[in-house]
């Protein structure tokens, strides 16, 4: 049985000047015609490969794979829609807009294996917005790549995500490429943080801390024993009691700044808000659940991610 013969290569769109001194071909046998010099300052690794003696091989007028038209090719292990992005971010051309994790994590893998900084730093940024709004996904793929500064974003990232328990059915198809033993360790980060921040809440002396003010005389400071300052602590109390299991499912600071619990809990101390409704409580209600956000900032930042890589 014969093999199928191997495609043609065809040329990038982006990159076929005729005058360009290298063509790199990628691995499904597309071909980009580049210019050393831009190469060699993008990365001190094209600079080193193109730095090597290149002679043309002496054939009897049959073209060598590794000679175009007198210019040397030098084959990569990259696709073409990965090095066609990577090249467009070092040229003086349009910038493409990066808008799929898989495609920011192959490209940034490709910039920092060719040692482009400013353009992996410039992706990064991209990695982490997308990361943010899909931090499973984004978990995943620095999971397989053993990536562990942006696994633990990530991971952090989902605190903050409606993505507990997780499902099987609801995952991205790139968490089954990750080890059991990740996965565990992932479940096992999120309970650590909502443990920590549960002990933290549920701490009497620093929750009397948090809302005491003696130099405010509504607040729970030297005059404690107010219907204004009691109205406080049972605004406190009843808000604890609903963003305790909120934080079970996101321990994120996030959770307790959400304004759906925070009017909750307002309404069920005083009652239909109305003109009447003391403004200060309601400004210093604000404050507390700012400074609750705050210190779980704090709290989350001691609790360790353990990875196998």
């Amino acid at each position: 049985m014969e093999l199928a013969a191997a495609p043609k290569p065809t040329t990038s769109q982006f990159f076929s000047d005729e005058d360009a001194d290298i063509i790199i071909c990628a691995d499904d046998r597309v071909n980009f015609r580049l210019y050393k010099v831009i190469l060699a300052k993008a990365s001190p690794v094209f600079e080193g490969m193109l730095s090597l003696p290149q002679t043309p091989p002496q054939t009897d007028g049959e073209e060598s794979p590794d000679w175009i038209a007198g210019k040397p090719v030098l084959p990569l292990s990259e696709d073409s829609h990965t090095l066609e992005t990577l090249f467009r971010l070092c040229y003086p051309v349009e910038h493409p807009q990066l808008t799929q994790l898989v495609e920011v994590h192959r490209v940034l893998e490709a910039a920092r294996k060719y040692q482009m900084d400013a353009i992996a730093d410039r992706v990064r940024v991209t990695w982490l917005a997308l990361a943010e709004d899909d931090p499973l996904r984004a978990f995943a793929l620095a999971s397989t790549r053993y990536w562990g500064e942006e696994a633990r974003i990530a991971a952090r990232f989902a605190l903050a995500k409606p993505v507990w328990p997780l499902e099987a059915l609801a995952l991205p198809n790139e968490f089954k490429g990750i080890p059991a033993g990740t996965a565990v360790q992932l479940i096992s980060y999120h309970r650590k943080c909502g443990e920590a921040i549960s002990i933290r809440l549920n701490n009497q002396a620093w929750s009397t801390q948090l809302y005491d003010s003696s130099a405010c005389p509504h607040c729970l400071g030297k005059d404690a024993g107010s219907s204004i300052s009691l109205k406080l602590k049972d605004w406190y109390t009843s808000y604890l009691k609903r963003v305790l299991p909120a934080l079970i499912a996101q321990p994120a600071p996030t959770t307790v700044t959400d304004p759906a619990l925070f009017q909750e809990s307002l309404a069920h101390t005083f009652g239909s808000l109305h003109c009447d409704t003391p403004s200060h409580h309601i400004e210093r209600s604000r404050q507390i659940t700012q400074s609750l956000a705050t210190e779980l900032e704090r709290v989350l930042a001691e609790v360790v991610l353990d990875l196998e890589f």
